[in-house]
């Protein structure tokens, strides 16, 4: 929280001084901000699927050539983007963590950069949230940014970080998530509370026990300490109320089933899927899912959840990380094959077509397949179906067969 408190001022809070002063508070009056956010499963769900599946999918960097590409592992930056982008964390752990930023903090994620004296990357740190603000240079009017480390404060420039942008719509400033999805959440965390609070205080039997005389202290006391001893708690629920001297027990708690309790929470699991734009299955929800919507609802969330988000860092890296003078030579790609991967019988059928319509080759199919290839240039040799020929070569081959004196004109 130390280091939390160091970024913030009054003309530019963040959001732990804004929540200190409830601002924070939802209408349901919950309190959201990110610690409680991420606490709400489907927050969290939606958080580790998309950092995971971005992490586990890492780009890689390639070399254009005259005829398509090859990766270009002779590059520092490769290994740095796949591998490790410094000493302490590995390539997967980097893309969860700046994914994390992006998906639940204002102007996402924000990463050092640590260049040799050649200007090549050879280290990425990323920096929390909570520890940098975005600003402008006073004189030049150019784009800095303030860290607030706990030992030391000082700037970076755009040529030093590498920024992973949120949702905006004017490209230097992100959204604050959080604070859009506020009211989805604190009505699930209200939600959550109710329920909490529901079974801890156990028994169904709320409600007035009316008694037409009056009873002593001394019975009065004997008849709440029975009432707690017997019927509270969540272990004593739905037990049978037994009341002495002609007292009557009128129920005024309405059950959660009465309210639309599991009703509302299930609403609230869709509406926090859809804020992030991932399918309600794809978080474990399957209401609603089918055997055979399951895979089209996969294709749509590489389509429009995953594949946006990577092209965003794909164009991030080639702004921030690759140098002005190797852009036209060297770019980063996220490759969806692991993504895309169908049974292994609809693998190899694929492949059999690949392969018999000359795309592939048999190394092809074996790399794609995490195999070692056929030794040899056989491996990579192209075959086609015999009954194939080019479009220009049509009918040659009947026109030589006529003129032999065989088949039909």
């Amino acid at each position: 929280m130390l280091e939390k408190r160091m970024t913030s001022t009054l003309s530019k809070p963040e959001r732990w001084l804004i929540d200190m002063f409830g601002g924070g508070e939802s209408k349901s009056g919950a309190i959201v901000n990110t610690d409680t956010a991420i606490k709400v499963i489907a927050v969290f769900a939606c958080v580790r699927l998309i950092s995971e599946t971005i992490a586990s999918i890492r780009p890689k960097l390639h070399r254009k050539l005259k005829r398509g590409k090859e990766d270009a592992q002779d590059e520092n930056l490769y290994h740095i983007l796949y591998y490790l982008p410094n000493p302490e964390m590995t390539a997967f752990e980097f893309w969860q963590t700046m994914m994390f930023y992006a998906l639940l903090y204002k102007n996402g994620g924000l990463a050092e950069i640590v260049r040799d004296n050649s200007g090549e990357v050879i280290e990425l740190w990323p920096i929390p949230p909570w520890c940098w603000t975005q600003d402008r240079n006073p004189n030049t009017k150019e784009l800095m940014y303030r860290i607030h480390a706990p030992d030391k404060q000082y700037i970076l420039y755009p040529e030093d970080v590498f920024h992973l942008k949120g949702f905006t719509f004017n490209g230097i400033e992100s959204f604050d998530p959080v604070e859009l999805f506020k009211e989805a959440a604190g009505l699930t965390l209200a939600a959550e509370e109710y329920a909490s609070r529901y079974f801890s205080n156990g028994t169904n039997a709320g409600g007035i026990v009316e008694y037409d005389g009056k009873m002593t202290d001394t019975a009065f006391d004997r008849y709440k300490k029975s009432m707690r001893e017997e019927y509270a708690g969540l272990g004593k629920s739905n037990r049978l109320i037994f009341l002495e001297q002609g007292a009557k027990f009128t129920k005024i708690t309405t059950p959660p089933n009465e309210s639309q309790f599991i009703e509302t929470r299930q609403h609230q699991v869709v509406e926090i899927a859809r804020f992030f734009n991932v399918q309600p299955d794809m978080i474990m929800d399957f209401l609603r899912a089918t055997f055979s919507n399951i895979e089209h609802a996969s294709l749509r969330y590489i389509m429009f959840t995953i594949d946006p988000w990577a092209e965003k860092i794909e164009l991030a890296i080639y702004k921030d990380l690759i140098l002005p003078n190797k852009r036209k030579k060297l770019y980063a790609k996220f490759n969806f094959n692991k993504l895309l991967r169908a049974d292994f019988k609809t693998r190899m059928e694929g492949y059999h077509w690949m392969i018999q319509d000359g795309v592939y080759s048999p190394n092809d199919v074996l790399e794609l397949e995490d195999k070692n290839p056929i030794p040899g240039p056989e491996g990579d040799r192209h075959y086609l179906n015999g009954n194939m020929v080019p479009l220009e070569m049509a009918g040659t081959h009947l026109t030589k067969i006529d003129d032999k004196g065989g088949g039909n004109k």
